[in-house]
């Protein structure tokens, strides 16, 4: 939202690892139901109340024209086309947030660590290999998003 220059509010809810769905606000609850995982982007009234959708809403370049809004397509021309480019990065960044996600919830120690590591690892060579420290190589991209 900074990087494109969108005005926001933010509120915060606890992940679900950090105590359990009870302990979300009860606004969150009523957004987006008590099974609701973040992050959730409200635009125009409309809820995204997944990662791919929210990235899709705040990539639409009629919503949030340039210059004002500076993209996060790349030179892609859509939000779809991005992605078909992308779809390495979009891995390597889920298999992270997965893996860190599984880390903290792992009670037997290790086996999450290791994957934990092993996706860093690879999201660390990515981006080296895009010559940049995000994944949109000097500036970042949606998937950094």
């Amino acid at each position: 939202l900074r990087e494109r220059r969108v005005a926001h509010t933010t509120r915060l809810a606890p992940l679900r690892c950090y105590g359990g769905a009870d302990s979300k606000p009860a606004e969150f609850v009523a957004l987006v139901g008590s099974d609701g995982t973040l992050p959730v982007l409200v635009v125009d009234g409309r809820v995204h109340a997944s990662s791919r959708s929210a990235l899709a809403a705040l990539c639409d370049e009629d919503r949030f024209p340039a210059p004002a809004h500076p993209s996060l397509l790349g030179g892609a021309d859509t939000f779809a086309a991005a992605c078909e480019r992308d779809a390495a990065c979009l891995a390597a960044e889920r298999e992270l947030a997965v893996a860190y996600g599984s880390w903290l919830l792992d009670e037997r120690g290790g086996r999450a660590a290791d994957r934990f590591y092993r996706a860093l690892d690879a999201a660390e060579a990515l981006l080296e290999s895009r010559g940049g420290e995000f994944f949109g190589g000097a500036e970042p991209a949606f998937v950094d998003a």
